[in-house]
């Protein structure tokens, strides 16, 4: 951000693709009433944009909902961060391709996975499936942690619909406090493909004009 600053003698606003995806369903999804949120954003990677009382949430080192390299599987694969079993080995869409592409014996697209998902193909259900309950474990974290009412699931998983929902919201519920998890709604994001695009809008309005 310095950098840019610097050479360019513009305000420069840092946020990661998660991040943004929050902000962009806080100021123009649909929050619930609640001034906080979870948006989870699932694509090659995993993370989580969190919001606390309408600001987005970066840690201590701006590593805040990295939940894509927590671990959930102990006998898993090894993640290209170097542990074993995180989620984005579960259940991000290379993920879901490679394992799809495993249960079938051959390689897939991601319209092919969709298609044979639509139709319930077994070999496909099963590991779109398996990376919804995963997800689960990492939803079960955050209700814990956060106590957070609202989660919303971004990505191109939202293609797979109430099926995959399900799986994770039923690992979660396994998983939590049954008071901490009946109060949480876990539902796809209302926002589409431009979510990321939406949120830095919403970035530079609230810091530069301070209209949201």
């Amino acid at each position: 951000r310095d950098l840019l600053m610097a050479r360019y003698e513009k305000p420069v606003y840092v946020a990661n693709d998660s991040q943004a995806a929050a902000l962009a369903e806080y100021t123009f999804g649909n929050k619930n009433g609640s001034d906080h949120l979870v948006v989870i954003k699932i694509g090659q990677g995993i993370g989580a944009g969190i919001v606390l009382d309408g600001q987005i949430y970066y840690g201590d080192g701006f590593g805040a909902g990295e939940i894509g390299h927590v671990v959930v599987a102990n006998n898993g694969t090894r993640c290209r961060c170097g542990n074993i079993g995180c989620l984005e080995t579960t259940s991000s869409t290379r993920a879901i391709l490679s394992h799809a592409a495993h249960n079938v014996g051959r390689p897939l697209n991601w319209d092919e996975i969709v298609t044979a998902w639509d139709e319930k193909q077994t070999a496909v259900t099963l590991a779109v499936l398996e990376a919804g309950q995963y997800l689960g474990v990492a939803l079960a974290n955050l209700i814990s942690s956060f106590n957070m009412h609202h989660i919303l699931i971004s990505g191109r998983v939202v293609q797979f619909g109430d099926r995959f929902l399900e799986a994770a919201r039923k690992e979660a519920q396994r998983r939590v406090l049954p008071t901490m998890v009946a109060n949480t709604t876990i539902e796809f994001a209302a926002l589409g493909r431009d979510i990321v695009l939406l949120g830095s809008t919403a970035m530079v309005l609230k810091q530069e004009l301070g209209i949201i």
